[in-house]
């Protein structure tokens, strides 16, 4: 975020539920990855705008296996989520 107002305080919204990275393949036989717990560095409810109204932030997340029986398989593995910044 740039060219906000200096030292401006804003509310970033994390996703709450767990995002499935999915096989290129979209099989439903193979195993997907999880990600959840989502945070911001530093953290989200201390976020401003420096003095010149710009922000740069790191999005970290745990990034966990499913409990299936299905194999994982070498390949691209994607997923979407939201993250909302608001000033």
């Amino acid at each position: 975020l740039t060219a906000g107002a200096p030292f401006a305080p804003i509310t970033v919204r994390l996703p709450t539920d767990t995002i499935y990275l999915t096989h290129q393949s979209q099989s439903p036989t193979v195993a997907r990855l999880l990600v959840s717990d989502f945070t911001t560095d530093p953290t989200a409810g201390n976020l401003k705008l420096d003095a010149q109204g710009a922000i740069e932030f790191r999005l970290g997340a745990t990034l966990r296996t499913e409990q299936t029986a299905n194999r994982y398989y070498d390949g691209e593995y994607s997923g979407t989520f939201s993250l909302t910044v608001e000033y």
